[in-house]
């Protein structure tokens, strides 16, 4: 079988082994585990260091080992899984029907929504309408013909600052360099 999880250790210059100090956790996706401690900023700047390679199982049982009860080190809980079937199914109906009050609910809606720029804000009819009778199906995905593009390029001549025939010619040798031209 293969080994597609591993235990690891995070640490710093005053952890001393791994079965009293640092934060000791299993994962199956190295890199994006350590991207999100990185993230989190919880703990402070640490290395890493795997402790056993193997399959989920062997894993969960090496981190049991390692953190057998709460708060050694900079773990919060015990490791080795997160309880048994039995608890977790317990929490499940224990949070079974939990209502929440529709203005929590608005909050949470608010606080997780990504873009607020025009948070709110609703087109009016006449702008919709506009909109959709400009919209033609029929032109999406085709390209500019040669000759709209060299209009477009012309209207665009002599907008922002005019670059100097020395400028243009760094430039030019620059991208030449780059193409290996």
């Amino acid at each position: 079988m293969a080994n597609d999880c591993c235990v690891y250790w995070l640490y710093d210059e005053t952890c001393t082994t791994p079965a009293v100090s640092g934060y000791v956790g299993i994962t199956c996706r190295l890199s994006h585990r350590m991207t999100e401690h990185i993230r989190s900023r919880k703990f402070p700047s640490f290395q890493t260091k795997v402790l056993f390679d193997g399959t989920l199982k062997q894993c969960l049982r090496e981190e049991r080992r390692y953190r057998p009860a709460s708060h050694i080190g900079w773990n919060t809980a015990p490791g080795g899984g997160s309880g048994s079937e039995a608890a977790r199914a317990h929490m499940s109906a224990a949070l079974m029907g939990h209502a929440v009050a529709p203005a929590a609910l608005v909050a949470l809606m608010l606080r997780n929504k990504g873009n607020t720029f025009a948070l709110g804000h609703k087109q009016t009819p006449e702008h919709q309408a506009k909109i959709r009778a400009a919209y033609n199906p029929r032109n999406r995905g085709h390209t500019h013909t040669t000759e709209t593009k060299a209009k477009m390029s012309a209207a665009m001549m002599g907008r922002g600052h005019p670059q100097s025939l020395e400028t243009r010619a760094k430039i030019s040798a620059t991208l030449t360099a780059r193409r290996g031209v």
